[in-house]
């Protein structure tokens, strides 16, 4: 079994179901964090759709956020983080990285390879 995560009916993540889970409860966490909805929606309990623009903000307030220069949220936030962006440059929304995660691009680039459709 996987999670689907989709954009506008197009699927661009299909994880085994532990690691769906484990980004979905992630987001709800950081989210939370953010005070910024995640821009998922639960279709089914293993189907989500991702609203772009309100994903894009989400991401942004967490690379820009308050915790950005705090050495440890950012070892517990940069996962995450990297696997927001490489879902949101399939998505086609662009992000920007910052002074807090210079190397945001290179890392999502490197993941999207490892996630599977």
């Amino acid at each position: 079994m996987s999670y689907v995560f989709d954009v506008a009916g197009e699927t661009v993540w299909s994880p085994a179901s532990r690691v769906g889970a484990l980004f979905v409860a992630l987001s709800g966490v950081f989210a939370e964090y953010a005070g910024t909805p995640a821009g998922l929606h639960a279709e089914a309990r293993d189907w989500y759709e991702i609203e772009p623009d309100v994903f894009a903000r989400h991401v942004a307030a967490l690379l820009d956020g308050p915790g950005r220069n705090h050495p440890v949220y950012g070892l517990l936030a940069e996962g995450y983080l990297v696997t927001c962006v490489a879902l949101a440059t399939r998505a086609g929304v662009a992000v920007t990285p910052t002074p807090a995660f210079p190397d945001i691009l290179a890392a999502a680039e490197e993941c999207q390879r490892r996630m599977p459709r």
